[in-house]
């Protein structure tokens, strides 16, 4: 609490205890339905299925199946700060 007066220190820790109790297990069931929703997205099932690529490479079988391509665009801000002109600049 380095720089915080008493009061602003009081501020935070309610603030922190408010974000605390919403997210904590016992009474999840007094969290907005919004806000579930918003969480249970980020993540995954932990029963979820292995594709394709997982399967072969568990089976050692790297390569064409193994391997993606996709198109990748350095956003304009990383170009600024590498000092690079931007390659799809006007496209």
């Amino acid at each position: 609490k380095a720089g915080l007066g008493s009061w602003e220190a009081d501020r935070e820790r309610d603030e922190f205890e408010k974000s605390a109790a919403m997210y904590s297990r016992p009474g999840m069931e007094e969290v907005a339905p919004e806000s579930l929703s918003a969480l249970s997205s980020r993540f995954t099932a932990a029963g979820s299925e292995e594709t394709t690529e997982e399967k072969a490479a568990k089976a050692g079988m790297h390569g064409r199946l193994t391997r993606s391509t996709q198109e990748w665009r350095p956003d304009k801000l990383l170009c600024r700060r590498f000092n690079v002109p931007d390659p799809f600049f006007g496209r």
